[in-house]
């Protein structure tokens, strides 16, 4: 893990020989929490996280068009 709290997928087209492979938590999860603001990413307690967290999907799913 780095500074910036980055999670690294261990060369997943190596590793991954489907489709079905590439949607394993093991690629996703990585995928998934890199795409997160960074300040989400370092917050320093779990309830600051799950905050934040909610905040941030609840504007992506309902964010005026």
């Amino acid at each position: 893990m780095s500074k910036s709290n980055t999670l690294s997928v261990s060369s997943p087209t190596a590793r991954v020989r489907t489709c079905f492979g590439s949607h394993s938590f093991a690629v996703s999860a990585p995928i998934i929490w890199n795409s997160l603001p960074l300040a989400i990413r370092s917050s320093v307690s779990t309830y600051s996280f799950r905050r934040q967290l909610t905040s941030f999907f609840y504007n992506l799913a309902f964010r005026p068009s």
